[in-house]
């Protein structure tokens, strides 16, 4: 008897290491089992293989408490305006940044959408939203802080102050990749 293991199904991973990923007879039973498939396109969650064509299931617990959600992550993110390259604003959140792009272009109240109150011409234009999950022993505020100041100033350097080394760590994260995604996007235009 052969058990063929076909994409998409889960494989019990003792078989991928086992006797039975060679062909061997199983020692249990008297089955052979065959591996169809690449083992490379495939990734391991909670001991069972699945291949890279499923899509992981992602679960998330959103805390409400007492008639208010309370935020979960801590978030920086930056509106890049896809035409040039130009940052038209920087925020940060607690709460999912896809949220928080869509409160910032529908809100009327300038405390949510403050995209749609200071950015001219939003509707008219093209951004794209890099967000940046920060570490939970930094504060959002500083951060940002931090970055608008090295942004406007053109000097990537973090001043010296407190927290400078995770404070450093964080921001030169986020303006390398802010850099990079912003050439990249000079590029293609």
């Amino acid at each position: 008897m052969h058990r063929h293991h076909l994409p998409g199904r889960p494989i019990d991973p003792r078989t991928t290491k086992s006797r039975q990923a060679s062909g061997e007879s199983d020692p249990a039973g008297d089955a052979t089992y065959i591996l169809t498939g690449s083992r490379a396109g495939w990734f391991r969650e909670d001991a069972v293989l699945y291949p890279q064509s499923m899509e992981r299931i992602e679960k998330r617990l959103i805390t409400v408490r007492q008639g208010s959600v309370r935020p979960a992550g801590s978030w920086l993110y930056v509106w890049v305006d896809t035409a040039d390259g130009a940052i038209a604003y920087v925020g940060a959140t607690g709460f999912d940044p896809e949220l928080r792009a869509h409160l910032h272009l529908t809100s009327d109240n300038p405390d949510h959408g403050r995209v749609r109150a200071s950015v001219p011409r939003f509707q008219e234009r093209d951004f794209d939203v890099l967000a940046f999950r920060l570490p939970d022993n930094v504060s959002r505020s500083e951060v940002k802080a931090a970055l608008i100041g090295q942004l406007a100033e053109g000097d990537y350097r973090v001043a010296e102050d407190t927290e400078v080394a995770m404070l450093s760590g964080v921001i030169g994260t986020i303006i390398g990749a802010l850099e990079s995604y912003r050439s990249q996007v000079q590029t293609f235009r």
